[in-house]
């Protein structure tokens, strides 16, 4: 952490991943005028997940990318080589979390 506090903020690249499916926007409740009931349309049908991947440099998103399914290290790993490193620039440092797939040697 030390080293990155020392890094311009142009130079340290960070990047995530978030997912989600039909379930996780079905809240027992909204937003609406008080006093007022709400209402909100429901799937009774399950639909698939949606991945996406993107990094951030300096307040501005990198290579966003969204597919349907889990991801994987072979989707990372594709996304890295094919998308994110060509936008990268000599210097730049990538900062990452600790999910499973990140780990090990890459193939790219």
């Amino acid at each position: 952490m030390a080293q990155i506090e020392q890094m311009e903020p142009e130079e340290v690249v960070y990047l995530d991943e978030a997912a989600m499916n039909s379930q996780d926007s079905d809240y027992p409740y909204g937003y609406c005028e008080e006093g007022k009931r709400f209402h909100a349309l429901k799937s009774g049908k399950r639909q698939g997940r949606v991945s996406m991947i993107a990094a951030w440099c300096h307040q501005q998103l990198l290579a966003p990318f969204s597919f349907e399914g889990c991801c994987n290290r072979t989707v990372f790993e594709l996304w890295l080589e094919f998308i994110l490193i060509p936008t990268l620039k000599p210097g730049q440092t990538l900062v990452l979390d600790n999910a499973t797939f990140h780990k090990g040697e890459a193939d790219c």
